[in-house]
């Protein structure tokens, strides 16, 4: 079977399987090496009903390598990108997309295609040389970055909800003036300080200071043995308790305002009655003896 397969191997056929095998290795160590168990198709991460797929997942994270690249010289591979996090950065980026989408729609809120489709032509890296949408350039920046149409669509809508959810809770917020210049006296004030150092050595013997000398440098630096200032506050009290004491009410009015409340003050009688029914009279007889004794 061996020697059969490499005489054939020039065939497309085995050539096809070839390519095919490697691929499905590669994409296993690829896998690998992201550091996910993708097994038995499941998801990366789910958030309520919304999943990420591997491929989605592998393709988002491969487009972050190729953004980042150029920046280290044009050597960045998946076990670099996983000790760097950028591979961690993904997943939490992609976890915000799809915490936003559901928040969204259990808020109603809905994304026309209208909307997407003008969002999409607006986009100045799909303009041809006239400046308007070009079809072929928008194919082809797609499929450049490895994504479908269908998937960019996805993306798009996706953002739009998003400035929709975050931009309604932001608009028109005004923060009160008083705190932002707090914010920027805290952020902003500097201290100048300058020291010098003088060693235990150089201290000879020092003199008790007399009273002139003390009285001298105290009133030379009032400020640094004052107290902060304080305020005095005047208030009045009013107690409704001990306001009743200086208040004289006569009997005449007390009996109007007794009368016009009369059914405030009054309360019905009330009857409680306990009842015990017995079929037999010398029970009964019995109980009454018990009870009255």
């Amino acid at each position: 079977m061996l020697l059969l397969m490499r005489k054939r191997i020039g065939s497309i056929v085995i050539k096809a399987f070839a390519f095919l095998l490697i691929l499905g290795f590669g994409a296993w160590g690829i896998q690998d090496m992201l550091g996910y168990q993708f097994g038995g198709g499941g998801a990366v991460a789910e958030v309520n009903e919304m999943r990420l797929e591997p491929n989605q997942f592998y393709r988002e994270v491969n487009q972050e390598i190729i953004r980042m690249r150029p920046l280290f010289g044009g050597k960045l591979d998946i076990q670099q990108a996983r000790k760097l996090g950028l591979v961690d950065m993904v997943l939490n980026r992609k976890l915000d997309d799809m915490a936003t989408i559901v928040t969204a729609n259990n808020l109603g809120i809905a994304v026309s295609d209208q909307l997407v489709r003008a969002k999409i032509k607006a986009q100045p890296m799909f303009k041809g040389l006239a400046g308007n949408f070009d079809r072929d350039r928008f194919n082809q920046l797609l499929n450049a970055n490895g994504l479908s149409e269908k998937t960019y669509v996805q993306k798009v809508r996706a953002e739009i909800a998003n400035q929709q959810l975050v931009g309604s809770m932001s608009a028109g917020v005004v923060p009160p003036k008083d705190w932002i210049e707090f914010i920027y006296r805290a952020r902003e004030e500097k201290r100048n300080t300058d020291t010098i150092f003088i060693a235990d050595t150089e201290f000879g013997d020092i003199p008790t200071p007399s009273e002139t000398q003390l009285r001298t440098y105290y009133d030379a630096n009032k400020s640094s043995y004052m107290a902060p200032e304080f305020r005095t506050l005047s208030y009045v009290h009013l107690n409704a308790h001990e306001l009743a004491k200086t208040i004289s009410i006569g009997e005449e009015a007390l009996r109007k305002a007794f009368d016009q409340r009369i059914d405030e003050f009054i309360t019905q009688e009330q009857r409680n009655v306990r009842q015990l029914i017995i079929p037999d009279e010398s029970i009964a007889k019995s109980a009454y003896k018990r009870i009255t004794g």
